[in-house]
């Protein structure tokens, strides 16, 4: 198990919310532009958070899980 200072990697974390969404839609695949829709980001953004690995993701997914109720210990470690 990974130390609780080591985030997951931004596509862990992506694909973690990815698994959420597509369960409570039976099933239905999730694609970059839902996930930003869920994040409430600009289009295309969600991209350049990917390669540049910037921080700002971390922020966003603890909004999600505000908003949600989801627990954001699943989504970031």
């Amino acid at each position: 198990m990974k130390a609780v200072d080591e985030f997951a990697s931004h596509d862990e974390i992506i694909d973690r919310i990815k698994d959420i969404v597509s369960r409570n839609n039976g099933g239905r695949m999730v694609f970059d532009a839902d996930i930003e829709g869920i994040l409430r980001l600009p289009k295309n953004h969600l991209g350049c958070v990917k390669k540049r690995v910037q921080k700002t993701l971390y922020i966003d997914v603890l909004k999600l899980c505000a908003r949600t109720g989801l627990d954001p210990m699943k989504l970031l470690f």
